[in-house]
């Protein structure tokens, strides 16, 4: 996948990066791997003992336990018809015990070799069973080795669409909801799609040669910016090589060079959107991309126009009213999400360290999440949400995050309750909603931070609801999914450790769990942060410096930087702190971190100036919080 990554950096900048960031660009990878008489198969990564497979008539026969650990397939069991259903994908599967005839999607076929009962274990045709689902199965003469690969190109969309690539028999591909369709040629797979469709990678089977198709809205774009872009880009990477480009009435074209690949990049606009194509050509002797018709008849296949004459196989999977389905299998939840919004992809590191397992987002500044935790036994959903609330107060400012509604509602037959938030910034106010379901073994928070406008908005706003009142779950009974133990109502002591400087004269105690900010942490300057982040402390010290002048020049170089950026003196006093004579600022500063109140105590004593900075987040100064910054300054000693 290196190449495609690497087009991908390319490809618009940060602009599509945007819009995918979080994205892996690769589908869930389906593996099995065995030689016939092993009963160690590696399935999916992991080494899983089975009863042996066997080879009956040139039929490799496996324990169906082998089906369902590695596609996670369904199966029913009808004893009296001694039958075996699979359902995987839209696709079921019946077979009958001793017998060849078997069902496809209830369309008759006859097997090779019929399932059979070994040694009480039930053994079905691995070849037939993998090749239905869409996979690919191989056999090497030589290492009798077996191995089956699928990959689907997004595990959480409701279609498999590797497996609808492979059993089309349709001319075309495309997307009705984004307008744009492509000829499908059967060496041709669809290797990842994001989730809300705006990327596609196609890849070759027998080559390694692969095409991204990227999609976003125009904005200010024309195709002459494109092109200037791209062309700006390849000029400063000093690594590929450009070998043309050229612009007609319907595209702008960029071919560039870094062996063994060849490059072409195309940009289409239409209807509001761009669309980027990236074509990567193994290209080892630079002259087969040029003659290598095939390809190029591709490319020149790409349309912006979808045409819903039947011979277009309709990648979409925008219902009616407006959603794309969502599921999570392994999590065993399930939404509905507005067509636009984009997944915010989460690997499974990402699951141990976040409880976010799932997020989408539009491009107006809204986003809804999903959290799940392990459900403490016998708390009721009211106990939940006044831990919820009573960590809110604990945690946030009651000014600037007001509580303005709680009530009870009820979500595909499951109570609920619904709180909503109000959220006060400088300069615009912001809206949480929080929904509370519990299950048998887990809680779930099921929310969205909207802008003003979308809130005042009612249609919008509704769209926004319909997505979270949509949310179902059915809890996993998988016990290797890892969850994350809900660390905000873990009971922990308040720990502090104290650090300490012998040739400035200082010591003081900061929490435990606060970590230095700078790498270059040393005598003159030392920073520490919160593991959230939201509040630190900095202390500065300059030996033999003369006060006055300090304190002259500090105070005008932040009325200066208040003139000139988004800082603003709040207030400036003479106080006495520490037994000595100080200065004490009171500072207010945004960036794209956030809005923060800063206190500053500057000050001469042992022939040093210190100068001490208690930074917070406006909206995380709560009660609790500033009693934790206090605590810091009366630990602190100068002497």
């Amino acid at each position: 996948m290196k190449k495609i990554f690497m087009s991908v950096m390319i490809l618009l900048c940060a602009v599509l990066l945007t819009w995918a960031e979080g994205a892996a660009f690769e589908g869930e990878r389906i593996e099995i791997n065995f030689k016939v008489g092993d009963e160690i198969l590696y399935i999916n990564g992991e080494d899983v003992k089975v009863e042996k497979p066997v080879v009956i008539n040139g039929v490799t026969l496996v324990p169906l336990r082998v089906i369902t650990e590695a596609f996670g397939a369904e199966v029913d069991w009808n004893g009296q018809q001694r039958c075996v259903t699979l359902s995987y994908s839209q696709v079921s599967i019946k077979l009958y015990i001793d017998n060849k005839e078997a069902y496809v999607d209830k369309n008759a076929v006859e097997l090779l070799e019929a399932p059979r009962i070994i040694n009480d274990r039930t053994m079905v045709p691995l070849r037939f069973i993998a090749e239905n689902f869409g996979a690919d199965v191989e056999y090497n003469e030589y290492t009798k080795q077996i191995t089956v690969i699928k990959i689907k190109a997004n595990a959480h969309s409701i279609k498999d669409y590797s497996l609808i690539i492979k059993k089309t028999t349709k001319e075309k591909v495309g997307d009705s909801y984004y307008g744009w369709s492509i000829d499908l040629t059967k060496n041709l797979e669809l290797i990842y799609r994001s989730f809300n469709g705006n990327i596609n990678i196609f890849a070759y089977s027998d080559t390694n040669d692969s095409i991204m198709l990227g999609i976003l809205p125009q904005g200010e774009r024309t195709i002459d910016s494109l092109l200037s872009s791209a062309l700006v880009r390849l000029e400063y990477d000093y690594g590929f090589t450009l070998i043309r480009h050229e612009k007609n009435d319907n595209y702008a074209r960029v071919v560039y060079r870094e062996s063994p690949f060849t490059y072409e990049d195309r940009y289409y606009i239409n209807d509001g959107k761009v669309y980027y194509i990236n074509l990567s050509f193994e290209d080892y002797d630079n002259a087969t991309y040029v003659t290598n018709q095939e390809v190029q008849n591709f490319l020149d296949s790409f349309s912006t126009k979808f045409v819903n004459d039947g011979r277009i196989e309709d990648l979409s999977d925008v219902t009616e009213d407006g959603f794309r389905p969502y599921r999570n299998k392994d999590l065993g939840f399930s939404i509905d999400v507005l067509a636009n919004w984009i997944e915010m992809e989460f690997g499974e590191a990402d699951y141990e360290e976040s409880s976010i397992m799932a997020k989408f987002i539009d491009d107006l500044g809204n986003y809804v999440y999903i959290t799940m935790y392990p459900y403490d036994e016998g708390l009721s959903l009211d106990d939940v949400v006044k831990m919820e609330t009573d960590f809110i107060k604990k945690e946030y400012n009651p000014e600037l995050y007001k509580l303005e509604s709680i009530k009870d509602i009820e979500i595909s037959g499951k109570k609920a309750k619904e709180l909503l938030y109000e959220i006060k910034h400088d300069d615009r106010t912001e809206y949480m909603i929080y929904i509370f379901m519990v299950g048998e073994n887990y809680k779930y928070n099921v929310g969205c931070l909207l802008t003003q406008d979308t809130y005042n908005d009612e249609k919008s706003k509704q769209k926004v609801l319909d997505m979270l009142h949509s949310f179902k779950f059915d809890e996993p009974d998988s016990e290797d999914i890892v969850y994350i133990e809900d660390s905000r109502f873990v009971d922990i002591a308040e720990d502090y450790i104290t650090l300490e400087n012998d040739r400035y004269m200082w010591s003081m105690k900061v929490p435990s769990t606060w970590m230095p900010w700078l790498d270059d942490n040393g005598d003159d300057l030392v920073e520490y942060i919160n593991d959230g982040l939201y509040m630190s402390i900095k202390l500065t010290t300059l030996e033999g410096a003369s006060f006055n002048d300090y304190i002259n020049q500090f105070t005008d170089n932040l009325k200066g930087s208040s003139e000139e950026s988004s800082i603003s003196v709040d207030s400036i006093e003479d106080v006495v702190m520490k037994g000595v004579n100080a200065k004490k600022f009171v500072v207010l500063k945004k960036d794209s971190w956030g809005e923060y109140k800063q206190w500053i105590y500057t000050f001469d004593k042992n022939g040093n100036v210190y100068t001490v900075y208690f930074t917070i987040e406006r909206l995380r100064a709560s009660e609790n919080n500033i009693k934790i910054l206090e605590r810091i300054w009366e630990s602190m000693k100068f002497e």
